[in-house]
């Protein structure tokens, strides 16, 4: 009876460390540790934490289409520094692997208060750079926002925060359009947080390069401690 149990339990952690490992494309083996974000209605889903060696990492559960889209994605964009494309990805699971960042901008100008003017200037310019890129090849991102740009950084020194790297996240509502068609969502459909839409993306009619760079003007001017200064009332006297 007790080699029984011995053996039950045996071939319950074995398949728990089976679980808790997924073995890329690359080959490498990333180990699970904790979920970053928790999806109560498919826990299969939801976003995990992982490790391999010495790095961090993020595992995307995601739908087909998705997943033949992050493919095309990093066709397209094999050696991009400023888009989030994932680094691995297991098919057979559909899980994309992504490089892990210290933060994403929302969550790091909430957490610094203090960060001056510099690198909040640092953090847009690479944006727009991002946005340009993905232009460029005639991509656009739907859904542009302060907690989609992520970001790595250092403290000097002197205490003063510094962005090392930041990239444009979370291409899963993007797409490319076909010429100079711009894109129009059926039955008032819309995409992207009511926040940072365009006003054509609010109508779901119409949207295309423009909408993307009224949301990157947003973020500019509405993330705390603005880039550019209120300008100066002249007197009319």
């Amino acid at each position: 009876m007790t080699r029984v149990m011995l053996f039950a339990r045996s071939c319950c952690i074995q398949g728990v460390r089976m679980a808790s490992t997924l073995v890329g494309r690359s080959g490498r083996e990333y180990l699970r540790d904790k979920i970053l974000k928790h999806n109560p209605k498919n826990p299969d889903l939801s976003v995990y934490l992982a490790r391999c060696g010495n790095q961090n990492f993020v595992l995307k559960h995601v739908s087909p289409s998705i997943f033949e889209q992050s493919l095309e994605l990093k066709q397209e964009f094999p050696e991009t520094r400023r888009l989030r494309v994932h680094d691995d990805d297991n098919e057979a699971e559909r899980i994309l692997i992504y490089n892990h960042f210290s933060d994403n901008l929302l969550s790091l100008v909430k957490n610094n208060p203090n960060m001056s003017i510099a690198p909040r200037k640092r953090i847009l310019w690479e944006l727009g750079q991002a946005l340009r890129e993905f232009h460029a090849k005639n991509w656009i991102h739907i859904d542009v926002k302060p907690d989609n740009v992520m970001v790595d950084y250092r403290y000097d020194q002197d205490g003063q925060l510094r962005p090392e790297r930041v990239v444009l996240g979370d291409l899963d509502c993007s797409l490319k359009l076909k010429g100079g068609k711009l894109l129009h969502l059926p039955d008032g459909i819309k995409i992207g947080n009511v926040m940072w839409r365009s006003p054509e993306a609010q109508t779901g009619q119409g949207i295309g390069k423009p909408s993307d760079v009224f949301s990157y003007g947003l973020v500019s001017a509405c993330t705390p401690s603005p880039v550019w200064k209120p300008c100066t009332r002249i007197s009319s006297s």
